[in-house]
């Protein structure tokens, strides 16, 4: 999921012109972007999720 919001980032940022900028800018997007996903990861599945299950179950 990250990757794809990293490519079309950077897509429409740079466009498919110069493709080594193109490169640089979608690594410099993606790795910013995997931390927050790493640490919202399990925020979703531990702590959400249950809350959200029990609410749809009652």
């Amino acid at each position: 999921m990250e990757a794809i919001m990293a490519l079309s980032t950077s897509y429409r940022n740079i466009g498919l012109g110069d493709l080594q900028q193109f490169s640089q800018a979608f690594l410099a997007s993606y790795l910013m972007v995997l931390p927050v996903a790493l640490v919202l990861s399990p925020i979703m599945t531990l702590l959400v999720r249950p809350k959200m299950e029990a609410f749809l179950a009652s």
